[in-house]
Formats: C-alpha cells, structure tokens, sequence
C-alpha cells in the first residue's frame, strides 16, 4: 500500500503524462478521440470537433457508435475488443453518413491507454485516431478506372519520364506489339524500343520536341525494334505533360 508521499508523487505523474497527451491532441491535425471502458467520449480535440462540426457539449459522454453511427456494431466490438490487451486496431474503414458532412469514408486507428494504476487496480482508456479519407478513396477509384480504361484499350500506351528517359508504364497491348512480357519495360530506358539509325535517341527526342503543335502532341512515323530485334515502323503520337 502507498504512502501519502508515494500516492503524491504518483498523482503528479498521472498530471504530467495527462498533461502530455492533452498536448499531443491540441497539436495534431488528425481528429482525436478518447473513449472510456463503455465507449463513451470522454474528450476530443478541435480537429474531431471541425471533422464532425460538433461542440463538447454535444458529445462528451455520448457513445462513439451513436456519433459514427455504426449500425452494424462491428467497430464498437472491435474497439471493446482493445481493453486489457497491447493490441492496435489498424485502418478500420467505416462508410459515415450525415446531413452535415454527407457520406464520407473514414479510416479508425485506436489503441488502449493507460491513465491510472494503484496497486492491482488500474484505468484504461482508447486513444482514437480518425481520418477522413473520401478524397483518398475516390482517387484511388479513378485511378483503377483510369488503369482498367488503358489495359483495354486496342493501342498500345507507352509513358515516360522525360528526366531519365524510363519507362514508367506500358498497357498489354504495347507490350504485345514489342514482344515483352507484362511488366517487363518498366524501369527500362526508352531508347531500347528505337531501331538504330544515323541519329541518337536524344537527337530524335528533341526533334519530336522542337516540333510539338499546339497542344503538346507529336504525330508522325517511327522506326521501332521489338524485343527478338525485328525492325518494324509504327505511326505514334507522341504528347508531352506534366505530372
């Protein structure tokens, strides 16, 4: 059993790592969250506040399943799951709907968190990490829309980094028309699809350049050499962006 000495010494530790995560919360720009043993709110920082457009009097002690609507009660179980153990939930995604904010992707991170400990006795709290990844999440759809829109088309695509000349991307149908395998030009300099002839490859790559319409584009005739070192001529158009 503690003495008042001890017990003292033992608050004041409890303020100070109190005092350090109340700072971490006000610093970071991710929403912050932290639950009691019932997942209850017991405090939150201005980013969960802006995140939800709510104030503290709305939320704390209110559920967390009431505010992220988890119907389902699949996160709360998840979370419940957290107490008593030195375990992370990781990037839960959870489908948020309300009328403020409208539907929304948010990713969960948590773990438990100790806030108290006498002798056998001790309190555990989460600590909840709570991103909005809409923007992230639709991104990515339109980048695999985008991809799947390439892999079917019936020419071949070719990107290129005009730094180093490598071979970024290449759809199956270019790869198809040179002989290569899927995968197999990436990272390749693009000189090794130009058939040898009285001009370099910068030299050719400049004459492109130089003769850009207004829109960037090049089209013309090129003479290509596939993978096995058959010579064939191939018309391009060739566009020049920045990423």
């Amino acid at each position: 059993m503690m003495d008042n000495r001890e017990h003292a010494e033992k608050e004041k530790e409890l303020k100070r790592e109190r005092k350090f995560l109340q700072n971490i919360m006000a610093t970071v720009p991710d929403s912050l969250v932290v639950l009691d043993k019932h997942l209850g709110i017991k405090s939150a920082n201005h980013s969960f506040y802006e995140l939800f457009q709510t104030k503290p009097q709305k939320t704390i002690g209110s559920k967390v399943a009431d505010l992220l609507a988890d119907k389902d009660g699949k996160l709360s179980a998840k979370l419940a799951g957290l107490f008593g153990r030195e375990d992370t939930l990781e990037n839960f995604e959870l489908r948020y709907l309300s009328e403020q904010l409208g539907e929304r992707t948010l990713s969960i991170t948590a773990r438990g968190v100790i806030v108290a400990e006498e002798e056998e006795e001790e309190e555990e709290e989460l600590l909840v990490v709570i991103q909005d990844i809409t923007e992230r999440k639709q991104a990515e759809r339109e980048l695999y829309t985008q991809s799947e829109i390439l892999r079917n088309m019936k020419e071949g695509i070719l990107l290129t980094s005009s730094i180093d000349r490598k071979i970024l991307y290449a759809n199956p149908r270019f790869e198809e028309m040179f002989d290569y395998e899927p995968g197999e030009l990436i990272g390749k300099d693009v000189s090794i699809l130009n058939a040898p002839g009285e001009r370099t490859p910068e030299e050719v790559a400049a004459e492109i350049i130089k003769h850009l319409d207004e829109n960037g584009a090049w089209f013309g005739e090129v003479h290509n050499i596939k993978k096995d070192g058959t010579h064939f001529w191939n018309r391009a158009r060739i566009w020049e962006f920045e990423h």
